[in-house]
């Protein structure tokens, strides 16, 4: 019990101010789910408790924030916020995916894990390129078959029904 209070801390309050070191440099520890949100939408305020409670299962994994658009605009604006809620996933600086929309628990587990999955492949990559010194034409290979990859794995749940 005392483990999973440890990791149900608030949620990180980020804004224009200190965006970039609450949320893009602190990506470079751990990955981060940035939730902007808006007072007066409903979806806002369904998928709040939601994506606390995944958070912290995630046992301090991932971190929450939240970015209140009203009072953000140029934030907002600056990563392209067009629906409400919009939760983006950083890591080592840079958004990795987004979805929009209050949907289920297990669809942010979902959303979650594919980012780390994301991730796992990135690291990979950047240690068989450095540490086996790779060339180019190694790297193009490793490209174009993830991009294979990841395009099967796209036909194959859009095809799900």
């Amino acid at each position: 019990m005392d483990d999973l209070k440890q990791y149900s801390e608030k949620p990180i309050e980020a804004d224009e101010k200190n965006f970039k070191v609450s949320v893009v440099e602190s990506s470079f520890k751990q990955p981060i789910l940035v939730d902007f949100w808006a007072e007066w939408c409903s979806p806002c305020l369904v998928i709040a408790p939601r994506l606390m409670e995944v958070v912290t299962e995630y046992q301090g994994k991932v971190l929450l924030a939240k970015v209140e658009v009203d009072d953000n605009m140029r934030l907002a604006g600056k990563y392209k916020i067009r629906g409400f809620p919009s939760i983006l996933f950083f890591y080592h600086g840079q958004e990795v995916s987004r979805f929009s929309g209050a949907i289920p628990k297990i669809k942010i587990r979902k959303f979650i894990d594919d980012c780390y999955q994301k991730i796992k492949w990135e690291n990979r990559m950047y240690q068989l390129i450095h540490k086996n010194k790779l060339t180019i034409k190694h790297i193009l290979f490793l490209g174009l078959t993830v991009l294979c990859c990841l395009s099967f794995q796209t036909n194959a749940n859009a095809t799900k029904p």
